[in-house]
């Protein structure tokens, strides 16, 4: 892509300050590894932290700021509590805080390492933001983290069956949500499978779902798990969005 129509898209999308300095960054980064940087893009009530080097933190960056991964987001209304299952270092949940001012969210993130810097991310918004160190499982009790899926990278950290890290059922985390769940954003590296195989009774208290799933096996578990509703669907990115849930 030209140089200059690269720049003027960082500057349409997460402002002209951010843009510049984000371009900036990247091209040090390339030749210089850098450790850690800060950026406020545009729409964000506060900054965020990114690991930088051969860090994933950057791809994630641009899938939300850059690319619009969440404006599915922007036509959803009176939005008060979000589940963020997956949430990595606390990006999507900072853009959905930011975006909804009386939302609260509760923010699921088993890597510890991903976790820690979630925190730190999220501590600016208060009380507003609860992170959560732990996955999300058919039944509360403990999983194991795999960090060789993927690319191997922070953002595909998945866990399996095994212990180690505290696992959360969907009540358990509703009741910390509160209810109803407007928006349930689940990007969880195949537990999508097992979660959706298991109780889906839940579902009766979310109004809105976005999801990305890894996989045919994880495409048929969300099928039948989602059998007994109906829904408004679209496509936002990687995200199969479904809003206004209710029974069929």
């Amino acid at each position: 892509m030209n140089r200059l129509r690269k720049l003027a898209i960082y500057w349409d999308r997460i402002g002209v300050i951010a843009g510049t300095g984000w371009y900036v960054i990247q091209g040090v980064n390339r030749r210089v590894a850098i450790r850690r940087t800060r950026i406020r893009p545009k729409g964000l009530e506060h900054a965020i932290e990114l690991r930088m080097g051969n860090s994933s933190d950057g791809h994630v960056f641009e899938q939300i700021f850059v690319h619009g991964e969440y404006a599915f987001t922007r036509e959803l209304r009176d939005v008060r509590t979000v589940i963020d299952l997956g949430a990595n270092i606390g990006l999507a949940s900072a853009l959905f805080l930011s975006l909804w001012p009386k939302a609260k969210v509760v923010a699921v993130e088993p890597d510890p390492d991903n976790y820690a810097l979630m925190q730190k991310n999220l501590a600016p918004f208060g009380e507003r933001a609860r992170c959560v160190k732990g996955a999300v499982w058919p039944t509360s009790g403990s999983v194991a983290l795999d960090k060789s899926a993927g690319d191997r990278k922070e953002w595909a950290v998945a866990v399996q069956e095994g212990s180690g890290v505290r696992a959360y059922d969907m009540h358990e985390l509703v009741a910390m949500a509160g209810k109803p769940v407007d928006l349930l954003k689940v990007d969880i590296e195949g537990s999508e499978k097992p979660l959706f195989s298991g109780d889906t009774s839940w579902l009766a208290v979310v109004r809105n779902l976005s999801i990305e799933l890894h996989g045919k096996e994880c495409r048929e578990a969300f099928a039948r798990g989602m059998s007994g509703w109906r829904w408004q669907e679209s496509r936002c990115g990687e995200y199969l969005v479904c809003k206004a849930l209710e029974r069929s």
